[in-house]
């Protein structure tokens, strides 16, 4: 059985997400959706770092949209409880060149500050496929 190609900017941006995820050690699936139903693009598990990643890829979508960041909001519910429990937790977004990245910085911070979290580390990086990721980090310590 050979799976369908992504086609979409969004399908294309979720498949990177999810190979960024795989590649940093988040390889256990715990299925489509958190506990409370919402449904991240990416949701991974590191059993041996307890840690929990959420990515959501972005097409139309702006860091202002504020439907956007009402979804984002309960993801930042669930990352920062994880880091509650003691694990370690990541959230990337993906998107692509034209929005300027200090935006989600902005966005993403705000997020997690408003979760009590402040991000250990985090940062942003541009891909010549024309897709930009913005991370953070989340742990009580690090």
């Amino acid at each position: 059985m050979r799976l369908k190609a992504p086609t979409t900017r969004h399908d294309k941006r979720v498949v990177f997400l999810e190979s960024l995820a795989v590649l940093a050690g988040f390889r256990e699936s715990i299925g489509l959706q958190l506990p409370d139903g919402c449904r991240p693009d990416v949701l991974k598990w590191n059993s041996g770092r307890r840690a929990l990643f959420i990515g959501d890829a972005k097409d139309t979508e702006t860091s202002g949209n504020r439907e956007t960041q009402a979804r984002l909001r309960r993801y930042f519910e669930w990352l920062s409880a994880s880091v509650e429990a003691g694990g370690n937790a990541v959230f990337a977004v993906c998107a692509g060149w034209e929005e300027y990245p200090s935006r989600w910085a902005d966005t993403i911070r705000a997020l997690a500050l408003e979760s009590s979290m402040e991000s250990r580390r985090d940062g942003f990086a541009r891909f010549p496929s024309g897709m930009s990721v913005w991370w953070s980090v989340f742990a009580k310590d690090l």
